[in-house]
């Protein structure tokens, strides 16, 4: 036997006893199939069938907004006789892409969208209908303005002050010291410090939305801050200090050393000496690439002795040399005091909090002083024993003890 099959529409043919039809065999609606069968004997016979199709779900985009202003709420509600959607959305900045899959939603609901950035958004709406059948349509929202201030480094004062925005059709600037401007590139000037501070456009797009920015004018790295000058007592900490309002590294000289520090607090010392005192600088490297830069003086300090004899071993032990009678002591003791050359002394007694309790002075210019001290008053406790010179000074400390 041989089979023929023809459309109604005359578009389709098959000579196979089983009927197979494609996407394009077909129009939405009824087809109408007739097969003709011929035996091996010549008899013939035709039976015709009828398929119907259904087209996909209606949806029609044509109330979807083209542009949004920036911050706008919109919901997004196509028409059509989906009974569920699904969207897909890709937004698009300088280049930049990103894409989400929202999770259908059944029946024809609204997808709010709040604008936060500007750009465009391409969105790509699926219904479906009750038998599974899908159709799509897309469409494109601008959101805007996308508002861009900007100005060119000013490192130093005088450097030209150029501002510039872009992103709209209409501009309004203002600014420090009465500062205002309806140009995209307000007129170039050369930079003072009353051109320094905050600056604000305001842009409207041709679809008369509005957006503004504000954008922080400053010289070199902004405003310095470092305390000087830094006093630090013989063998205590030195911390440099400095911040920079627009900052983004610091390194740290000091007048005739090799030696770089980096960061904006960098110990230098523990132990300070006279060899770090001295003139520092700071240069400070700006967000906006500038170099800066602050001198800050570091001083020796001659302060009240408040450490222990352990923390002091690098005091002039070559110039005097303290010793007593014993340590600890119950309050009555010799001192010796023997010096590199002649000078007269004063012996202080310190308790730990750095009051000074007793004193005694040697008048005399000699190497040696004897001292016969009594502190049996003072408490049981640990003390400092410091003797003086005009040129150094050397610190013990004692254990006072009854007991003794």
């Amino acid at each position: 036997s041989s089979y023929n099959w023809v459309s109604s529409s005359g578009g389709f043919t098959s000579s196979t006893n089983m009927l197979s039809l494609g996407a394009n065999d077909v129009t939405v609606g009824t087809n109408y199939f007739t097969v003709t069968v011929t035996s091996t004997g010549g008899c013939t016979a035709s039976a015709t069938t009828s398929l119907s199709v259904s087209g996909g779900p209606n949806i029609d985009i044509s109330g979807m907004p083209s542009e949004a202003c920036l911050g706008a709420t919109i919901n997004l509600l196509p028409t059509g006789n989906a009974t569920s959607y699904s969207w897909n959305v890709q937004y698009s900045s300088g280049g930049i892409y990103s894409s989400s899959l929202v999770a259908p939603t059944i029946g024809p609901l609204p997808y709010p969208q709040t604008y936060t950035s500007p750009g465009y958004y391409y969105y790509t709406v699926t219904g479906s209908n009750a038998i599974g059948c899908t159709s799509s349509a897309s469409f494109v929202i601008q959101v805007g303005p996308d508002i861009k201030p900007r100005y060119a480094a000013i490192c130093l004062q005088g450097n030209t002050l150029s501002l510039s925005a872009s992103g709209g059709g209409s501009y309004l600037w203002a600014g420090p010291n009465g500062f205002s401007s309806t140009m995209a590139s307000p007129t170039p000037k050369a930079s003072t410090p009353a051109d320094l501070g905050i600056y604000s456009v305001t842009v409207t797009a041709t679809n008369t939305c509005t957006a503004s920015a504000t954008i922080e004018v400053y010289f070199g790295a902004g405003v310095i801050t470092a305390p000087t000058p830094i006093v630090v007592c013989k063998g205590g900490t030195l911390q440099l200090a400095a911040s920079a309002s627009q900052g983004a590294s610091y390194r740290w000289t000091k007048l005739g050393s090799p030696t770089p520090w980096f960061g904006q607090n960098p110990i230098v010392t523990t132990n300070m000496k006279a060899a770090n005192a001295g003139l520092y600088v700071v240069w400070i490297t700006g967000y906006n690439g500038c170099l800066a830069k602050k001198e800050v003086l570091v001083t020796l300090g001659t302060c009240t002795a408040t450490r222990l004899a352990s923390d002091m071993s690098d005091e002039a032990e070559e110039d005097i040399k303290l010793t007593l009678s014993e340590n600890p002591t119950n309050g009555r003791m010799k001192v010796s005091v023997t010096l590199a050359q002649e000078s007269k002394v004063q012996l202080d007694w310190i308790n730990m909090n750095g009051t000074k309790l007793h004193g005694w002075e040697s008048s005399n210019n000699q190497t040696v002083h004897e001292f016969d001290i009594d502190v049996t008053t003072s408490v049981d406790g640990l003390y400092l024993l410091r003797a003086s010179t005009d040129t150094g000074q050397k610190t013990l400390r004692v254990v006072k003890s009854s007991d003794k």
